[in-house]
């Protein structure tokens, strides 16, 4: 063998070597879910940052949902697994020509430091606007069987699909193995979500429209959506704090 040659082994004899070892350390040693912000799933707005800004995602089209942090792209339909839901208050610059985000606050007290403004939505001293959005910790279902972890935000106009929402949720009936009906955990079901044109005086967007709930039947799915919820509930997984800057239209909140 000449001194500088290099030896390429068949793919599958490195697959072996790289995969089937699960002894030693792997780097991520360090990293818990603590460390980890889980991206929003947005619905691509005519005036969204991923359709118009500098650095627009390629091959995404107005009315697509996509990943706020991969960018992925996933059409006009997307399945979800809501795990958990929470209240947050969004706070949002002023419209200059586009309003802003600013930071999310996990509880009501910051409305203490707000008073209604002209358009009687709650603003600070500086102008900035507090907009409550109802929050779902989600499993995305993707074609493959891969799963991924999202959150999802419902403000303004569209806190009563949220409502509806959760009025899906509560009302559902399911019998256990003993014939009792109760309703069942949240995770235990899945939705398709596809997004549809609206429209009011202040302008046009597309909005989410929710499906009827169907039982998962995927064990590994539902030992994901089961883990989430209870990283959730313990705290060990936030949401990113990075969103799409985009005039939200549908929220008429400036």
């Amino acid at each position: 063998m000449a001194k500088n040659e290099v030896v390429v082994k068949p793919q599958a004899e490195i697959a072996k070597v790289m995969f089937d070892d699960d002894t030693g350390p792997t780097g991520l040693e360090g990293v818990t879910s603590r460390d980890i912000a889980i991206p929003f799933v947005e619905i691509a707005q005519a005036n969204s940052e991923a359709v118009t800004g500098s650095n627009p995602i390629p091959g995404i089209t107005v009315g697509d949902f996509y990943n706020s942090a991969t960018r992925e792209v996933y059409g006009k339909e997307i399945t979800v697994v809501p795990c958990r839901y929470k209240m947050v208050w969004n706070e949002w610059t002023p419209r200059t020509p586009k309003a802003r985000f600013v930071m999310q606050h996990l509880d009501d007290s910051i409305l203490s430091q707000t008073t209604r403004n002209e358009k009687n939505k709650d603003a600070l001293k500086n102008g900035n606007v507090i907009e409550p959005t109802a929050t779902y910790f989600c499993v995305v279902v993707q074609p493959g069987g891969s799963f991924s972890r999202v959150v999802m935000g419902f403000s303004g106009t569209k806190v009563k699909k949220s409502k509806a929402w959760l009025s899906q949720i509560t009302s559902l009936r399911v019998a256990d193995s003993n014939g009792v009906k109760k309703n069942p955990k949240m995770f235990t079901h899945m939705y398709t979500i596809t997004t549809v044109p609206e429209s009011n005086d202040k302008g046009r967007w597309f909005g989410p429209s929710i499906g009827a709930p169907r039982i998962i039947t995927d064990a590994d799915l539902f030992a994901v959506a089961k883990q989430f919820n209870k990283e959730v509930m313990d705290g060990d997984v936030t949401a990113s704090q990075e969103v799409d800057n985009v005039t939200p239209v549908d929220d008429t909140i400036l």
